[in-house]
């Protein structure tokens, strides 16, 4: 299930950014560092779920178009538009991440960062027009690396996930895309269950109503996969 990778990566970046929080409790003006660890938690997160998405997006699209079964072809259409409306929901709190292509050769971030040394400003990517507390949280040069990272493991998730299932057709095509659907969206739940408590709560709501979605998907994964081996 290579498709799992990017999932595993965000749980691991999720307690890294934990840890972060933990480490600057005790500092001194404990207020503004709170305020600027939410903003950078919220980032990250928000960040790793839209990349997760845009993976899940590009796969369910290509089951929608090589699968023969219709029910699993529409699950495969519900997953894409459902993924697209949480993305809408979180671009909010990663609007650097939501404008990213899983498809371009170049990186949003190196775009944005030339146009903030044209502007003479330091802007990290990830926040339009941040407040004080944004550009706190945002100035972790490790975030560019860990973005870069996560966006390269979605393209390898998708592009080995979708070798793998042109290697098959038929009911054993569509299995295989169930299987992948169960196991990605059980690590989904995990990862949005650890990630639930950590945010701010704003994302908070978002996290939960998107949890709550994901193991819909999961339920009518685990549906259709039984559906076809009674078949």
């Amino acid at each position: 299930m290579k498709c799992l990778l990017t999932v595993a990566l965000c749980v691991a970046m999720t307690s890294v950014v934990s840890a972060q929080v933990v480490q600057t409790s005790g500092q001194q003006n404990i207020q503004s560092s709170t305020r600027a660890n939410s903003s950078q938690i919220d980032n990250r997160v928000a960040s790793c779920l839209i990349l997760a998405n845009l993976g899940e997006i590009e796969i369910a699209k290509f089951a929608e178009e090589n699968l023969d079964d219709g029910d699993v072809k529409k699950f495969a259409k519900t997953l894409a538009e459902d993924h697209k409306k949480l993305n809408k929901e979180l671009e909010r709190f990663a609007p650097q991440a939501a404008s990213t292509k899983l498809s371009s050769d170049s990186s949003s971030w190196d775009r944005d960062q030339q146009r903030s040394q044209q502007a003479g400003t330091n802007i990290t990517p990830g926040f339009d027009n941040p407040s004080a507390s944004q550009q706190t949280a945002a100035q972790n040069p490790t975030d560019k690396k860990l973005f870069q990272i996560e966006k390269e493991a979605t393209q390898n998730c998708v592009a080995m996930t979708k070798e793998e299932l042109q290697e098959t057709s038929g009911k054993e095509m569509e299995q295989a895309f169930l299987g992948c659907q169960v196991a990605a969206h059980i690590q989904m739940v995990a990862h949005l269950k650890a990630a639930e408590n950590a945010v701010s709560p704003e994302l908070k709501q978002v996290v939960a109503d998107a949890k709550d979605k994901v193991q819909s998907h999961l339920d009518k994964a685990k549906k259709l996969m039984k559906e076809q081996k009674n078949s």
